[in-house]
């Protein structure tokens, strides 16, 4: 997960876009409480119309998990979402269906249900919080209140708190998240439940870029000793090799970059070259 600037959404939307969303958001606030998800789903256009410009704020990446496109159909996800909220007796968060700081870009197995062989996920409906007392219910409730568990990339003190373990594993950072019954710790665990960030197909997907990780740091050191050794060219133009395509590997456009960036840090005091990166 890597931090999306809020600010920088409204700004790789067409012209008109928002006076089409406005409209929408009129026409729905005016609509009687049984028929508003479906009005609401009749205008899914609007989103889906901004999902390619969504998509460049994270090189078409997905918010949540970083994977590229290829893992599978990327989709508009509404944060809070728009027609119902599950678990509960909730209408949605129907006022925000159309307000762009509410999509997520998100790939369908973060976004959607979905069960593999060892895990299940997929946040669709879902948005938990700490107290459910404090849950906005209409457009006149605060929602600065609400204390969501669930990460959220427009939040760049969310995104620091998700880390990774040299097995591929996504969990709570050891030294942000130390209080296990703490709520940047429940919210760490809940959601990477509900992303499915730790499902198989990312775990092997992560785990074959921390082997190639750790092969480039590994070279490094026998380029460096023989730098230091000999002043030997050839291994100078190596190193210098090495370190661009690691640098390349944690740049703000590469696959699990924010893992590949773990793994490096993981490595400080192992490899002198992962001092080298950052």
């Amino acid at each position: 997960m890597r931090y999306i600037n809020r600010k920088t959404i409204s700004k790789v939307l067409p012209a008109d876009w928002h006076k089409k969303a406005a409209y929408a958001a009129k026409e729905v606030a005016g609509t009687p409480d049984d028929e508003r998800s479906k009005i609401i789903n009749k205008k899914a256009c609007i989103w889906q119309e901004i999902k390619d410009c969504l998509a460049k704020l994270s090189h078409k990446k997905c918010w949540y998990c970083e994977s590229n496109i290829d893992r599978s159909d990327n989709a508009v996800d509404h944060f809070r979402p728009k027609n119902a909220v599950s678990g509960i007796i909730h209408s949605g968060y129907w006022w925000l269906a159309f307000e762009e700081t509410n999509y997520r870009f998100s790939c369908t197995f973060c976004n959607s249900k979905r069960k593999t062989s060892s895990t299940s996920g997929g946040k669709q409906d879902e948005f938990p919080l700490l107290d459910e007392a404090k849950r906005a219910y209409s457009k006149n409730d605060d929602l600065d209140a609400e204390q969501p568990l669930l990460l959220d990339p427009l939040n760049e003190s969310d995104v620091a708190l998700l880390w990774f373990d040299q097995n591929g594993e996504a969990q709570p950072h050891p030294t942000l998240c130390k209080n296990k019954n703490g709520y940047n710790y429940k919210k760490v665990e809940k959601s990477i439940k509900l992303y499915h960030l730790n499902c198989q197909d990312t775990l092997e997907k992560r785990l074959y870029l921390a082997s190639q990780i750790e092969n480039k740091l590994q070279n490094s050191e026998i380029f460096l000793d023989k730098i230091d050794q000999y002043a030997d060219t050839t291994a100078q133009l190596a190193l210098n090799n090495s370190i661009s395509e690691l640098k390349m590997m944690i740049s703000e456009g590469a696959e699990f970059s924010k893992f590949a960036e773990t793994i490096i840090k993981g490595f400080r005091g192992t490899y002198r070259v992962a001092d080298m990166i950052f």
